[in-house]
């Protein structure tokens, strides 16, 4: 029975073994030869140094922190010792807790066999598989600190890996991770540093590959708003995340902006025109295009005071910046454009009719303001109420067309007797003054009024001095005649009072006769003949050349006053004869 208990303790315990779980009964030893629970080949098994010793003889081959660089060393390597030592004691306390477990076990079970009376072979047996269930606990805590280091070695490799993706992708080349620990240093040690370093690169990568992503968004989101094809280089933003990378985007999108800027205000420009129009010619929104556009414009209150689109995209409400839009919007443009030109022609037509009517019938200033104060815009309701106004101003005329044919024809005899237009003269106008009273009679008494005042607007300067003149005249006339009386004679020479009045008059009428009468028949001549050097015809007035007239009056006068001297010297001889 001791035999047996030592054996069992053997295989349970082989000195220096380092097993690997294993579910089946044969185990593999780190060599990866396939081998039994026996002592005699683990304790040969040299891939297994390292890992797990139990004998005193070995505890110095148990693994220690790696020692590492100069600046690792002193302190930390003391620290390492007394960590070493602590381990070891602890461990021996556990062997000999085990040793004695175990020993008190076997002897438990050896008593309690016994008394059972179980047969050698079933203890054999039931030894052999208590000491299979010791194997497998103690393989299996061996394996899954060796599996934490392959895990942590594991964790290196991918961080670096991905240290060097990023790297690869952000311009830098293969480059790993710089400044790490040796490779002898702890797996934890490397596996902290591999991670600080990713951490610290991925943070930077992530917000590169965020910028190159928003840029390359913001650039498909204008390439839709402006109808333009999306550029294929400008799609993969995962692979090349390089400074050049992320300068060319910055570049594109800098671009593709202002493009879009010029875009907007070309928009904006041809909206506000064509909503300018539709309101001008009073429109309504009745297509999806027109709706689109009169929804487009964002409040100016909303916008700063400046006009902005509602959206850069086209939806039911907006018509966007899309190269289509700007070409339908031009397009509208250019419709409203021809349909307001027609309208203008067709009011101008109508304003014409209109004011030629208010003319003609002396419409009064309040009532033309008030009409034009009730049309507004170029809308088919203004065409109607000036095609309305027409109407009723038409329908006046034709009511009060004999009384204005006669307003007509007494102001062309007025214009005549101003002039002194003769008969010959006068007949120009005969089918006016007396044909059939008509709107065509009266647009002619219209126009012979119209020629007649132009022509004396510019015979009034000669027909004011031929009045003045004819004043004057009349005036020397009478005064020669006066000065022939005899009592008018006796009044001058006396010393009333109204002799001194009598005396000034004669004063002023002289002077006016001697002064003034001289420089305007002068001044008559020379108008006179500058105006029948341009006319190319004699002057006429009352059915006589005016010049013809005006020698024959200043010859008729020198002639009498001529005689009236030869009378008087005629009449002083016979005074003296006598």
């Amino acid at each position: 029975r001791d035999a047996r208990a030592e054996a069992g303790r053997g295989r349970l315990f082989p000195a220096g073994a380092a097993l690997r779980r294993s579910p089946h009964r044969t185990r593999s030893c780190d060599c990866g030869r396939r081998r039994s629970l026996t002592p005699p080949h683990l304790l040969g098994c040299e891939a297994s140094a390292g890992l797990f010793y139990w004998s005193e003889a070995s505890v110095e081959r148990f693994p220690r922190p790696p020692g590492g660089a100069a600046a690792r060393e002193g302190g930390a390597h003391a620290h390492a010792n007394a960590n070493a030592s602590s381990r070891i004691a602890k461990m021996e306390a556990l062997r000999g807790r085990v040793a004695d477990k175990l020993e008190d076990t076997l002897g438990k079970l050896g008593t309690l066999w016994d008394r059972i009376g179980i047969s050698d072979a079933e203890r054999d047996s039931y030894l052999e598989d208590l000491g299979g269930i010791m194997d497998e606990l103690l393989t299996d805590a061996v394996e899954t600190t060796a599996a934490r280091l392959r895990d942590m070695e594991e964790e290196v490799r991918s961080a670096e890996a991905s240290v060097v993706s990023m790297n690869v992708k952000l311009g830098n080349g293969p480059v790993g991770c710089a400044d790490q620990p040796p490779a002898d240093a702890p797996a934890v040690v490397r596996r902290d540093a591999a991670l600080a370093k990713l951490s610290e690169l991925r943070d930077f990568f992530d917000a590169r590959a965020e910028h190159l992503k928003t840029v390359r968004d913001e650039l498909h989101g204008l390439w839709e708003a402006l109808g333009a094809p999306v550029e294929p280089e400008y799609e993969n933003v995962d692979e090349d995340l390089s400074t050049p990378r992320v300068t060319e985007f910055e570049a594109r999108l800098n671009a593709v902006r202002l493009e879009a800027t010029e875009r907007r205000e070309a928009v904006v420009e041809l909206v506000t025109s064509v909503q300018g129009l539709m309101q001008s010619l009073k429109v309504a929104s009745v297509s999806t295009l027109d709706m689109q556009i009169m929804g487009a414009l964002a409040p100016a209150s909303e916008a700063g005071g400046s006009r902005s689109l509602v959206s850069d995209l086209r939806t039911e409400s907006c018509v966007g910046i899309s190269s289509e839009a700007l070409e339908q919007v031009t397009i509208r443009q250019a419709e409203l454009k021809v349909l307001e030109k027609q309208r203008r022609d067709e009011l101008t037509v109508l304003g014409e009719a209109i004011s030629k009517l208010y003319d003609r019938l002396d419409v009064s200033e309040e009532e033309q303001a008030a009409f034009a104060a009730s049309v507004h815009g170029l809308g088919e309701d203004t065409i109607s109420a000036g095609q309305r106004e027409l109407t009723r101003l038409q329908g006046v005329l034709v009511a009060q067309l004999s009384d204005m044919v006669a307003e007509r024809r007494e102001t062309i005899t007025q214009l005549w007797d101003e002039m002194g237009t003769s008969d010959e003269g006068r007949a120009e106008f005969r089918d006016v003054m007396e044909g059939e009273v008509s709107e065509d009679l009266l647009t002619a008494a219209e126009e012979a009024v119209a020629k007649l005042q132009a022509q004396a607007a510019a015979l009034r300067p000669i027909l004011r001095h031929i009045d003045r003149r004819a004043e004057l005249t009349a005036l020397r006339t009478s005064h020669a005649e006066q000065m022939k009386d005899p009592e008018y004679q006796a009044l001058l020479t006396g010393r009333s009072r109204q002799a001194r009045l009598a005396l000034k008059e004669l004063e002023a009428t002289e002077k006016g006769i001697k002064k003034e009468l001289p420089k305007i028949t002068e001044a008559l001549r020379r108008r006179l003949k500058a105006w029948e050097s341009q006319a190319g015809k004699p002057f006429m007035y009352q059915g006589r050349r005016y010049l013809d007239r005006l020698e024959d009056e200043e010859a008729q006068w020198e002639s009498a006053r001529q005689q009236e001297k030869r009378d008087k010297v005629s009449r002083t001889r016979a005074r003296k004869r006598r």
